[in-house]
């Protein structure tokens, strides 16, 4: 496949891999995917699953970040009843999903988050929901030193990708106007490991995304689930 351009300076870097041919199966759909690369220095080797089910692979980069692929059509074929719901899935540095409707003979745009191999500007997170059911607890498993409260900040999305809340600084969070609690131990501005946030399940139900970011760029991003 030759390197092609995408919005953004994005490019494919001559590598798109799919598996053998679909089973003959009862109904057909087409996903348009957009895979938003999020890296200058390492490309984005990413693979793309609907339920699991791995669709292709394919290697491309930046030339500024984030950039925008090119978009790929890929057609899924399923058994059962003529509309459905499927995950899918773009596994890189990070993994990005999101739930879609398919119905056959329709196609579908949808646009999915990936990085470069993880370095020292990755955060790990890990996602779950509190024993109440009230709160997602989102606690920092691995944290690049010396990100500060004040310079990282949250965004969350919902399902259509619209903004649920805008971008704001982990030291000005405030779970009674933005349904987001940081919990830490010190009061020093700086982001450590245990240190975690509280989202409300009823301000941000399942399904919705979280991105973490400094100046610098993304850290983080995954879905509440």
């Amino acid at each position: 496949m030759a390197a092609a351009a995408g919005a953004g300076g994005g490019f494919l870097a001559g590598r798109l891999t799919a598996p053998g041919p679909p089973i003959d199966t009862d109904h057909a759909a087409e996903i348009d995917v957009t895979i938003v690369c999020q890296t200058v220095t390492s490309p984005c080797n990413v693979t793309f699953l609907v339920d699991g089910n791995a669709k292709w692979t394919l290697l491309g980069g930046c030339q500024t970040a984030p950039c925008s692929l090119q978009p790929i059509p890929t057609a899924h074929r399923w058994t059962g009843p003529a509309c459905n719901s499927f995950l899918v899935e773009a596994r890189s540095a990070l993994t990005d999903n999101e739930t879609v409707a398919l119905c056959e003979g329709n196609a579908i745009a949808v646009s999915l988050l990936a990085a470069g191999p993880a370095g020292p500007r990755s955060m790990g997170v890990s996602i779950s929901r509190s024993a109440d059911g009230t709160n997602w607890t989102l606690v920092m498993a691995t944290v690049p030193a010396g990100l500060t409260t004040s310079d990282t900040v949250l965004a969350i999305y919902d399902t259509g990708g619209a903004t649920a809340m805008p971008a704001e600084a982990f030291a000005t969070l405030s779970y009674s106007q933005d349904g987001v609690f940081y919990g830490t131990n010190d009061s020093d501005g700086i982001l450590d490991v245990a240190e975690y946030l509280l989202l409300s399940t009823s301000r941000y139900p399942t399904g919705y995304r979280v991105t973490i970011a400094d100046s610098q760029g993304l850290l983080f991003a995954g879905t509440l689930m």
